[in-house]
């Protein structure tokens, strides 16, 4: 197969004719499947090369499409680095599954990403943005939406510079389901005072995540939204939060919690779950409120 070119395909008869034992010509024939597959990925192509499938290590992807089609470039084993358009608005489900991809750049447009499309393991991959804004408002369908989830190590790069500190600004009103999810180079989070979400899996496994600041105006933090960091040790909750979901922060290693809701924010099943006992900090005068609340039986 790897020696056909394009010429060599009907696509009406879902056939082609390839060579075997003895330099035989057979008839191959393939199923719609195969045939969408192989549509996509020669209507993605940008060279003139006749062959049918080319060896693919950089991909920058200048179209003036919007949107990347299911399966593109699905198992495109020598794929390392994509580029894409400020164009793109749309990555389509297992647009990237089995691609071995160490460096993407997000362009600041895209407004979805679809599930699988970067569904593969690997060991280390750089994630460039240029518009954090942009990114944290990105519909992600699933984990594997998010180039960095199946990554050992995933290191961000915010206009190039790699983000150890990451300050949600003023100029964020949310951040939406597993947007930073799998990052590890993130160590210290501060989230504004503007930010209204905090999505589900937001930051989950973000495992070198030490310390989280949360603005005055969040009042939801979502499921899972850090859970699996095992290094986070401290958070800090604004004063208008009033519920924290399922597993919000499980699995972490929180030892110090300051809460300056002066009501105690409502908790769901597990929404702390940490490795010691921790210590929790709360306002002035709102000792009993907690203690009678269902923070009191987390922390006594």
């Amino acid at each position: 197969m790897v020696a056909l070119n394009r010429d060599d395909i009907n696509f009406f008869e879902r056939e082609c004719v390839v060579f075997g034992k003895g330099s035989k010509e057979r008839l191959v024939y393939f199923d719609a499947r195969t045939k969408i597959h192989l549509k996509n990925y020669l209507d993605s192509r940008t060279d003139n090369n006749p062959a049918l499938f080319v060896s693919l290590k950089t991909f920058k992807y200048w179209l003036t499409e919007r949107q990347l089609k299911p399966f593109t470039f699905i198992n495109c084993f020598k794929l390392k680095e994509v580029v894409l358009p400020n164009s793109l608005r749309f990555i389509g489900d297992y647009a990237f599954d089995g691609c071995p991809i160490n460096s993407i750049k997000i362009p600041s447009n895209l407004k979805k990403i679809e599930k699988n499309a970067f569904s593969y393991e690997i060991d280390d991959i750089n994630v460039y943005l240029t518009d954090l804004n942009a990114w944290c408002n990105v519909e992600l369908t699933s984990f594997d939406s998010n180039p960095m989830y199946w990554s050992s190590v995933a290191n961000l790069y915010i206009n190039n510079q790699l983000t150890k500190s990451l300050i949600i600004d003023n100029n964020i009103e949310r951040i939406n389901d597993y947007t930073f999810s799998g990052c590890s180079s993130i160590e210290k989070l501060t989230i504004g005072d503007k930010v209204e979400y905090i999505g589900k899996y937001s930051f989950s496994k973000c495992k070198n995540m030490t310390e989280v600041k949360i603005g005055n105006n969040v009042k939801t933090i979502s499921e899972c939204a850090f859970y699996n960091c095992p290094k986070l040790k401290k958070i800090i909750l604004g004063t208008n939060i009033n519920q924290i979901e399922k597993k919000a922060f499980g699995e972490t290693g929180i030892e110090e919690i300051y809460c300056y809701a002066t009501t105690p924010p409502k908790l769901a099943s597990e929404s702390f779950v940490f490795y010691k006992e921790a210590i929790l900090y709360v306002p002035k005068g709102t000792y009993s409120a907690y203690y009678l609340s269902n923070w009191g039986s987390i922390f006594t």
